[in-house]
């Protein structure tokens, strides 16, 4: 930290001030002490290094205050009985890396390939972790680098039951960087990697680990017969204690957790506290995809293939709001695919109070940019599950961002999702007072079974706002339910708002209410291609539950006198459309009708499913507006209807 650090930041592309007061840094260290060794340590067989293996290394660092590095030469590494790692003094940072042919050489080779790195397998000997970092908030950062944890097998009792790959210990920063791979490890919880902070539902001195997955690190192909295939938030640390729900923190900014299984959260299974913090962190790099793809749920309780736990609330919030995912105006996705199993989705929770087992409503307040959910397959919740409180809106991160996931794809897109064959599934639900708002989403090509989108108990809501649901199908092959593209019950809420929904295949309803369920449509399209229309409302509460707002299409008019009207307030009236009115353009989903383009009030939602602002006037000297369904702009002909384009 004396050295290199020092010198790069006073250097001559540093600012002044900083070049300043490094100066003054520096004299001050100079003259008050001497700095901290720095060691570099090298790790293989030839005459060049200073130990034969990493743990030897690692202990030669124990008691050693500084920055230190820790270079080890390709190869394969048993480790029957794992590796552990306890400073006993407070240390800048520990570095390791892997890479090099001889220890007097250069990295070289592919840091993707094990023949260009350290692989280290734990297979055999002791049930306990390939390497167990036992760290207690000594080590400002410690990293790693082109090296393989593999055959890990904690499958033992009490510490040794955690983190087949890697275990997490205290307070730490862990990075975990290019080349980096946990892969083919078990455990009874955390088959990958355990993170082992301090208790969240008992007051104790906070200790949480943060763990950095970035520059393509992957945690692949782990099993836990618990919690946590991939990542597991909890454990027992080393002193002894309870061992669920610790702190920790996944933040995920380039990398891949897939194929890893488990019976609840393959993926991860991580909760936190709003004051301390704790669970997943996407914040996907611009050059970077947080992609997390092919976990299983073993189990048929539980599940949520795709992780389970909370989003992370130790960042500042903004007006109250967390904000995680792509950067503004980023390209950059968090990506769920190919997960299976029981509720093979991504299943987000609220966050306990500190010291505490409860998750007050309204205080885990999120805003999600860019997620992409395709091509899950399995029973129960196929996409996204909000429960207990969490407040979670998902949009694009900016107004004319482009994304991609291997083809361009829109940067909210739910798409190409079935529960297996057999199977009951939906897309995405909110329940136990979880709000979950879909903002400028496309949803298209899915299936599910008697409904695909669900508000199921009080205080809970599910929105769609600016968002076009195209060819989804929903089936019920025992007829007892019927089909409904939105279910609500027991007090939740479904509520849609400019947006656009076309259905090409059969359905009875748009909207099922059962048991003081609720819904709402504001300047929305509901139609379908099929006949004969499905009806709006359904179930077995009274549909004077559900509530027409303002201008809209309905191709059924047939139970219009049940609804509740909550007509254009500055208007005063309510307009209905007759079938004969609905045109969309197929590429765009913009209204071509003179009669689907209306007079709305302003509403609360400014931005359409393409980023364009609404109320625009779409044809020269008209005062009229497109403000019916999900798209505001369409093409403008009557620009070209003299002819003068042809001169």
């Amino acid at each position: 930290m004396c050295n290199a650090s020092i010198d790069s930041l006073s250097g001559p592309r540093a600012p002044l001030g900083v070049r300043q007061a490094c100066a003054l840094l520096l004299l001050a260290l100079l003259t008050a002490a001497p700095c901290a060794q720095a060691l570099v340590l090298r790790v293989g067989s030839d005459v060049a290094c200073t130990h034969s293996s990493l743990q030897a290394a690692l202990n030669a660092l124990q008691n050693q205050p500084g920055l230190h590095s820790v270079l080890i030469n390709k190869g394969t590494y048993a480790v029957p009985d794992g590796m552990v790692y306890t400073p006993s003094v407070v240390q800048t940072g520990v570095l390791l890396e892997s890479g090099y042919d001889t220890c007097s050489s250069g990295l070289s080779g592919d840091p993707t390939l094990d023949a260009d790195r350290a692989v280290f397998n734990g297979s055999g000997g002791s049930p306990r972790s390939v390497l167990d970092l036992r760290l207690n908030g000594r080590v400002g950062t410690f990293q790693m680098r082109r090296i393989v944890l593999t055959g890990g097998d904690a499958v033992g009792s009490g510490v040794n039951a955690y983190g087949g790959g890697l275990a997490i210990r205290g307070g730490s920063s862990v990075l975990l960087g290019r080349g980096l791979s946990i892969r083919s490890n078990s455990a009874i919880d955390g088959g990958g990697v355990v993170l082992t902070g301090s208790l969240v539902t008992v007051s104790e001195p906070l200790a949480r680990v943060d763990l950095f997955l970035t520059e393509g690190a992957e945690i692949v192909s782990n099993t836990a017969s618990g919690m946590g295939g991939g990542l597991y938030c909890g454990g027992i640390p080393p002193a002894g204690g309870v061992g669920t729900s610790r702190h920790g923190s996944i933040i995920a900014s380039d990398t891949v957790i897939g194929f890893n299984q488990a019976g609840s959260g393959a993926a991860f299974h991580c909760f936190g506290s709003l004051e301390g913090g704790g669970g997943l962190q996407p914040r996907p790099s611009a050059a970077g995809l947080v992609w997390i793809v092919g976990n299983q749920s073993s189990a048929e309780t539980g599940g949520c293939a795709a992780g389970t736990g909370t989003l992370d609330a130790s960042q500042p919030a903004t007006a109250g709001v967390r904000v995680l995912g792509a950067a503004d105006d980023s390209p950059a996705l968090l990506a769920v695919s190919s997960n299976t199993g029981f509720n093979p989705g991504l299943c987000l929770s609220g966050s306990y109070r500190l010291g505490t087992s409860t998750r007050p409503l309204g205080e885990s307040r999120f805003r999600l940019q860019n997620l992409v959910v395709a091509q899950q397959a399995g029973r129960g919740v196929l996409g996204l599950s909000a429960s207990n409180g969490i407040d979670l809106e998902i949009r694009p991160s900016g107004n004319a961002v482009s994304c991609s996931f291997f083809n361009s794809v829109p940067c909210v897109s739910l798409h190409n999702n079935a529960p297996d064959t057999g199977s009951t599934g939906r897309l995405a639900g909110a329940s136990s007072g979880a709000r979950l708002r879909l903002q400028r989403a496309s949803v298209r090509d899915n299936q599910a079974t008697q409904n695909m989108f669900a508000a199921v108990d009080a205080d809970s809501r599910l929105q769609l706002v600016a968002s076009i649901l195209d060819d989804n199908s929903v089936t019920d092959a025992s007829g007892v339910a019927g089909r409904s593209l939105f279910y609500s019950a027991f007090g939740g809420t479904v509520l849609l708002l400019n947006t656009t929904a076309i259905l090409r295949s059969g359905l009875d309803r748009f909207f099922r209410l059962d048991d003081a369920g609720t819904a709402a449509a504001y300047a929305s399209i509901l139609a379908s291609t099929v006949s004969p229309a499905p009806a709006n409302i359904g179930g077995n509460d009274t549909t004077a539950r559900f509530t027409r707002g303002w201008c809209g299409f309905y191709q059924s008019t047939a139970d219009f006198a049940a609804h509740v009207v909550d007509p254009d307030p500055t208007l005063g009236s309510f307009t209905t459309l007759p079938p004969s009115a609905f045109d969309l353009d197929p590429q765009t989903y913009a209204p071509r009708s003179p009669q689907l383009i209306d007079r709305c009030s302003i509403t609360t939602n400014s931005r359409d499913f393409h980023g364009e602002s609404f109320h625009l006037q779409t044809r020269p000297g008209s005062m009229a507006f497109t403000d019916i369904g999900a798209v505001e702009v369409q093409p403008q002909i009557d620009v070209f209807a003299d002819g003068f384009e042809d001169l």
